[in-house]
């Protein structure tokens, strides 16, 4: 009854503290958009393969043009690998040489000159989210100027750009750190409103008040490890809904265990 008490009083408190609320509430917003924002890979060239089915010239053009983004800083990335069949340009992503691998399709440059579609195909090794998104958005925007000049001087053609993942579906950035953005606020939320809850205690001169009560210390912190946790929980929930409508984050899995995990850290 007595721990009741307390965490009933340490929550109206803080629903009663604007502040301290905002705070709660922004809190994992302002994580998470940052971490959305500052996310990235590691730094230097990402090394990828190229396998080139087609063996026509604009296939040939199409490499001199990676080559050249890539060597001028208008891409992160670097060819470090020729392959000659799709399983040996796949073998290379799964062994883990390279990072990412571009398949040019048979046909593809006859398909160009007679305007009709084509596709560019990309494997990336998903283990690696951060990096094989980053890679993925380069490789797209390099192709796509390329295609805005091959039009430009034979025509126009549907230029379409499959992706190949291996070691798990396709992910984003924010698919492969959500779990450690929660646990980062698993830990800071509970500590700071503590860490809040004593210094308001202390100015309000009502920690002495409290201490002089009939109840234990045991009462006490057990109050506001209880009281705080149900609020962090509700942040967390909070949270994984920012994360599921507002990023698309995909959550697979049982939610009754994520609950538990997230109540036991």
């Amino acid at each position: 009854m007595i721990l009741t008490a307390l965490i009933y009083k340490d929550i109206k408190q803080l629903l009663r503290d604007p502040k301290t609320l905002v705070m709660v509430l922004l809190m994992p917003v302002i994580v998470l958009v940052m971490f959305v924002a500052g996310y990235g890979g590691p730094g230097g060239s990402i090394p990828i393969s190229v396998a080139n089915l087609d063996g026509g010239s604009i296939s040939w053009q199409l490499i001199s043009e990676l080559k050249r983004a890539s060597a001028m800083g208008l891409g992160s990335f670097e060819i470090v690998k020729t392959a000659y069949t799709f399983e040996e340009a796949y073998e290379s992503v799964r062994k883990g040489e390279v990072y990412a691998a571009i398949i040019i399709p048979k046909g593809f440059t006859e398909e160009v000159f007679l305007g009709e579609e084509t596709q560019v195909g990309i494997i990336l090794d998903t283990s690696y989210a951060d990096i094989s998104e980053g890679v993925y958005r380069l490789l797209v925007l390099t192709m796509q100027g390329f295609q805005q000049k091959v039009t430009e001087k034979y025509g126009g053609f549907t230029f379409n750009i499959y992706r190949v993942t291996i070691y798990g579906p396709e992910v984003s950035k924010i698919d492969a750190f959500l779990g450690v953005v929660m646990s980062v606020l698993l830990h800071l939320v509970p500590m700071s409103l503590i860490a809040v809850s004593i210094s308001r205690e202390r100015e309000r001169r009502t920690f002495e008040q409290l201490i002089m009560t009939p109840i234990s210390s045991y009462d006490i912190i057990m109050g506001k490890l209880l009281a705080y946790m149900i609020v962090t929980m509700a942040d967390t929930f909070l949270t994984l809904g920012l994360a599921v409508y507002v990023f698309k984050v995909r959550v697979v899995g049982s939610f009754l265990d994520l609950t538990i995990v997230s109540f036991l850290i």
